[in-house]
């Protein structure tokens, strides 16, 4: 079987996946959609780092995957005998061509798209079809709100987060931890005042208690997988900001028909069916901490989870390729382990040290093995692996055991003989700090009858 992943080069999300199957021996290529055409609603970033670092992005991937331009139509040979894999839920031109030229593969659809983007959207759409799940309380604000949104939070006594209606901002998740997060909240506001006034923005009262990802895995309208991701989405020790996304997963394999994918995934069922869908469907979901009740937060909808995806095929023991090949086609069967996967990402810390500056070289990367390296921002050159620089997340370490303190221990381990200058990974994974805590969540799961 062959695989064709398809990207933008200012992400490449795909292109450790595409490097993990060539190892297992499949043929995979990297095809590179144009930008503008893939995700139609994005704002170029014409900050003074992007432009530094926008060139290092053609020398990701090089001597590692092979990597060509996405055709707008596949002709001839390009596409046979190959599953389709999309590394994001954006290029729904490109997968809707696809569709109807008969590929099968992992493929984004406008519904997903727009219910990641569009909060009020994925509200909506929550009210309506999940019974299972509590909405925190919302407001709802126009464009040019900003000063009022300050001044209403400077008066409340409830938590809030911000949340723009736009991928080009970022989302305020007031770190109640830490002192100075109202400052920070003002700050937010007033740095960003001239964007947010453009967009319409959701204030969401932020629930305290125990975060969870539940995703469930659907082939042709029918689920077929389900997974539970707990995962730390701040980039330093203690759980200190900038988000990144993951910085740090534990990954449970859980039946069908278990309860918590009742609460969090079920509902979606009927739609999935209706649409015949192919693909991941997720609900971050929080349980709050004194009533126990579920909270609806997001949708990372039609898509991959990052590190979830990486966390989870590490459980599969080189049978990755088998298991793509399964959630598209419905074979061959494929054993899925009971162990625990987890994963770090390793960061490079230079993006987040206002170093605007292009490098006087790329620096070399030194591992003990590579095996449970997902190489991301990185090339080779003969036998050594390099750091291109365009982006902080320059690979993921997973490992997996029977148990979760037995995974985070060994991927720990495993991250440590990870080395590069810049290099950081968050050391406390396995920490027992406060509801942050992935151990603390997983046991709250348990606890729960939940795993």
């Amino acid at each position: 079987m062959k695989f064709a992943i398809y990207s933008v080069i200012s992400q490449l999300e795909g292109l450790p996946l595409a490097i993990k199957l060539q190892e297992e021996g499949y043929d995979c290529v990297v095809f590179l959609m144009e930008e503008k055409l893939a995700d139609p609603e994005a704002k170029p970033d014409r900050s003074k780092h992007a432009e530094m670092t926008r060139p290092l992005y053609a020398y990701v991937g090089n001597g590692l995957v092979t990597k060509s331009k996405a055709p707008r139509k596949p002709v001839g040979n390009t596409l046979k005998d190959r599953l389709i894999v999309f590394d994001f839920n954006y290029g729904v031109c490109y997968a809707n061509v696809l569709r109807d030229l008969g590929y099968e593969g992992l493929m984004p659809e406008e519904w997903a798209y727009r219910l990641e983007r569009q909060r009020n959207l994925a509200t909506e759409f929550v009210r309506e079809r999940y019974r299972t799940l509590c909405l925190p309380e919302e407001q709802s604000c126009p464009p040019n709100s900003a000063d009022k949104i300050r001044a209403y939070l400077d008066k409340s006594k409830d938590v809030w987060c911000i949340k723009p209606d736009s991928e080009d901002l970022t989302v305020f998740v007031p770190n109640t931890r830490a002192e100075t997060w109202r400052m920070e909240q003002d700050r937010y506001l007033k740095e960003n005042a001239k964007d947010l006034n453009k967009v319409s923005i959701q204030l969401q009262r932020r629930v305290q208690g125990y975060e969870v990802d539940v995703e469930t895995w659907y082939r042709n309208g029918y689920p077929i997988l389900a997974n539970v991701d707990l995962e730390n989405k701040n980039m330093f020790a203690g759980d200190l900001p900038p988000q990144t996304g993951c910085a740090g997963d534990l990954v449970f394999t859980i039946p069908i028909d278990s309860q918590l994918r009742r609460i969090c995934n079920a509902p979606f069922d009927k739609f999935a069916q209706a649409a015949k869908f192919t693909g991941v469907m997720d609900a971050n979901v929080i349980f709050e901490k004194e009533t126990h009740r579920p909270y609806f937060l997001e949708f990372c909808s039609g898509r991959f989870g990052y590190n979830a995806l990486f966390t989870f095929l590490d459980k599969l023991q080189g049978n990755i390729g088998k298991f793509l090949t399964l959630a598209i086609t419905g074979e061959p069967a494929v054993v899925i382990p009971p162990s625990v996967g987890a994963s770090v990402r390793i960061f490079d810390t230079s993006h987040y040290e206002n170093l605007l500056r292009q490098p006087t070289k790329f620096r070399t990367m030194t591992t003990k093995d590579l095996k449970p390296v997902w190489l991301w921002d990185c090339f080779k050159i003969g036998d050594t692996i390099k750091i291109a620089g365009a982006n902080a997340n320059t690979c993921v370490v997973t490992a997996s055991a029977n148990t979760a303190g037995d995974a985070l221990k060994e991927v720990k381990q495993r991250a440590l003989g990870v080395s590069f200058e810049g290099s950081y990974f968050r050391y406390d994974i396995d920490s027992r700090d406060g509801n942050w805590s992935i151990l603390n969540r997983s046991d709250y799961l348990r606890t729960r009858g939940f795993l």
